[in-house]
């Protein structure tokens, strides 16, 4: 049976005020989960991979990330917005006040990653 995800690339983009963005690409590969992470925040900008063995550990990583991204206090340049866009999904938007008060909205994202990587 083909997986659901045949290679495609995951994106999620946690908005800045302003242009300097937040981006990780996930995509499965052989041995795990291939993520590209890019900050565009001149003040500590960075590009990096990592694979990660397991979708346990991809989806850990990326809850912890959102917890502290909605933790984040910077008054010069706050987090915005969630995005993501997940193959055969629409690309879902979210303001990061509206999920600070209704976590069920990250929930619905991890269980269409699941669906889509795990199918």
């Amino acid at each position: 049976m083909e997986t659901l995800n045949n290679g495609a690339t995951v994106s999620v983009f946690y908005q800045r005020l302003g242009e300097a963005d937040f981006i990780i690409k996930m995509r499965s590969i052989a041995d795990g989960y291939r993520i590209q992470v890019t900050d565009d925040d001149g003040r500590d900008a960075i590009e990096n991979e990592y694979v990660f063995m397991n979708f346990e550990h991809l989806s850990e990583y990326l809850k912890t990330l959102h917890e502290s991204i909605l933790d984040d206090q910077d008054t010069d340049h706050p987090f915005t917005h969630f995005q993501y866009a997940i193959p055969f999904y629409p690309s879902i938007i979210i303001p990061i006040d509206y999920l600070l008060r209704h976590s069920k909205v990250y929930e619905r994202f991890q269980e269409a990653l699941e669906l889509f990587f795990r199918a």
